[in-house]
């Protein structure tokens, strides 16, 4: 099918085994909501964060969580075939369009509301005040050099020498810590090798001026695990009421980009005293 998407996120470069470099992406399309794309190639520029583009998709066969399709496009054609609509620049566009797509799964922890719904994308918005960094040393790094006939190196995951990781509190209250595999953390590690908390410091991970949604993406040979695809942050006065301003988020059916929610995200206050279970409160004279 023909569709455009939005890109929300995509995940740092992986080599395969036929020496091939790819990623994954997800975007938001109007006509199927939230969707991944796999294997992208590592080089088509297109798949940049809020690109709009035209794509080709197909149903990936081999991979059955309904948000999975596969490019329609010859691998090493893609960084050509591939058009760029536009890049969507205005911040209340990009807010909106966030907004949109916060999952709201009630007083359900929007993990286990994924989990239960076997769902394997979502846009979350975590507590403001419980975010926190957690830097590891990469075990598995590969210090591979480019190939003959490569003109740009491009390092995959297991050539980044570090592993970040997020903690951080669902608003329902539940802690989760995952790793983050944004290819612009991957590429940002280049320059924060000798002082990696500092990449957390600069990505504003743990500020309290910044609102952040994380884009989560689960594992197909994991299926309850979920990685952090995407940090996407503002600043708390570039938010407020916003008329609609981008096509793509109008005459959507109830619940879209998602096949099913859970209503309005609410803290999970655990089970509550019942008040009127007491008669004697009102029935006993002065």
């Amino acid at each position: 099918m023909d569709t455009e998407l939005i890109i929300l996120g995509r995940g740092s470069p992986n080599k395969t085994k036929d020496g091939r470099k790819t990623l994954c992406a997800i975007g938001l399309s109007k006509e199927i909501g939230l969707v991944r794309v796999y294997p992208v190639n590592a080089e088509a520029r297109q798949f940049r964060l809020w690109n709009r583009i035209k794509v080709k998709l197909k149903k990936n066969e081999k991979d059955n969580r309904p948000e999975s399709f596969y490019l329609d496009h010859d691998f090493y054609s893609q960084p050509s075939q591939i058009k760029v609509v536009e890049t969507i620049k205005d911040s209340a566009d990009k807010l909106q369009i966030l907004d949109s797509c916060e999952l709201q799964s009630g007083e359900t922890d929007p993990i286990d509301f994924c989990n239960q719904n076997k769902m394997s994308i979502a846009l979350v918005r975590p507590e403001k005040n419980q975010i926190w960094g957690v830097v590891k040393p990469n075990d598995r790094q590969r210090n591979d050099r480019p190939e003959d006939g490569e003109q740009e190196w491009l390092p995959t995951q297991e050539q980044a020498p570090f592993i970040y990781q997020i903690g951080w509190q669902s608003i329902q209250g539940k802690n989760h810590t995952q790793s983050v595999v944004s290819f612009e953390f991957h590429e940002a590690q280049r320059k924060f090798e000798a002082t990696p908390y500092a990449l957390l410091d600069n990505a504003k991970i743990s500020s309290k001026d910044y609102q952040k949604w994380f884009l989560l993406g689960n594992q197909n040979n994991k299926r309850n695990s979920f990685l952090i695809v995407h940090v996407h942050r503002f600043l708390e006065h570039d938010q407020g009421f916003m008329l609609p301003c981008c096509d793509i988020l109008s005459g959507n059916p109830a619940g879209w980009p998602y096949f099913v929610t859970g209503g309005r995200n609410v803290k999970n206050v655990g089970p509550q005293m019942d008040l009127f279970k007491s008669t004697t409160l009102f029935t006993e004279s002065a």
